[in-house]
């Protein structure tokens, strides 16, 4: 018997105009086109090549971990296939160490270099001003230069001010009231967002004291610590239980289109003070069991 909810969704995803397209589609936007470039080259690169390509360095130890990480998730994951795990095992045992930039600190508490820096870096497509200063920044930043046996490890452990991303897990998310009064609750697995740091509050005029000033950032109800402009959505579906990535998709669609019109709302609101880019989400899909 088909999923009452799952066709008031398509029904609503299709009177929006929603759609997804397929790996290789023409409708690719321009504007995304070398970040998309570059993510494809990211995943074209083997652990030999990568091994090949740089030199480890005493004070670049980021890299080796990188290799270390690599290895253990691959090893990790044929364990639990041997396991014969179900859905929630694999996320539990994998999906925080596949996303560790995100949850982890980047700068050394002590000496505020880097713990970790980005060997691919997203293209920078801003105007020549600002452009340039961009650049300038990054070519500032040095790696921690801290003795080996008093630096971070690069763990979850690391205690430092300077944590840039937050996420949400199993939380609705705030919709239009004509769009809210027609949906289905269903809620995404899990979204990453920037965390509301002091400074971050200070460029976007937030103080903390006005919660309807935060709804402008964040799709999610108010609380005191919000998640700021949400760029990143995972959802999964055990494999026995799902119809497929279309079943994924229908449910996911509404939560990205309004995590897109949330960053197209303060692209609009700031397009002739300064350059602004066109909204992205990533959006990863999963499903089955071993």
């Amino acid at each position: 018997m088909p999923d009452n909810s799952n066709l008031e969704l398509s029904r609503l995803i299709k009177k929006l105009g929603i759609s997804f397209k397929g790996p290789g589609s023409d409708a690719l936007p321009l504007e995304h086109r070398e970040n998309f470039n570059r993510i494809g080259a990211i995943g074209k690169k083997t652990p030999k090549d990568y091994q090949s390509d740089s030199t480890f360095q005493s004070n670049e130890p980021w890299r080796k971990q990188t290799i270390n990480r690599a290895k253990w998730l691959a090893s990790h994951a044929a364990k639990l296939v041997n396991q014969q795990c179900n859905e929630a095992g694999w996320r539990s045992s994998l999906e925080n160490n596949v996303f560790h930039r995100f949850l982890v600190e980047v700068a050394c508490p002590t000496c505020r270099a880097r713990i970790w820096m980005s060997e691919f870096e997203a293209y920078n497509d801003l105007p020549y001003a600002e452009a340039r200063s961009l650049q300038e920044r990054r070519s500032r930043r040095e790696p921690c230069s801290c003795q080996a046996e008093h630096r971070p490890r690069d763990s979850y452990y690391d205690v430092g001010g300077n944590l840039l991303f937050d996420d949400r897990a199993k939380e609705s998310i705030m919709y239009g009231p004509l769009v809210d009064m027609q949906l289905p609750k269903k809620k995404p697995d899990r979204v990453f967002g920037l965390k509301k740091s002091k400074s971050f509050a200070k460029i976007l005029d937030v103080d903390g004291t006005d919660s309807d000033e935060d709804s402008r950032f964040s799709p999610f109800k108010d609380c005191n610590d919000p998640l700021l402009f949400p760029f990143l959505i995972i959802e999964a579906k055990p494999e026995k239980m799902s119809a497929g990535f279309q079943e994924i998709q229908t449910q996911t669609a509404l939560p990205i289109w309004e995590l897109l019109k949330l960053q197209e709302s303060i692209r609009n609101d700031t397009l002739r003070e300064s350059h602004s880019t066109s909204p992205l989400v990533w959006f990863f899909a999963n499903r089955g069991d071993s």
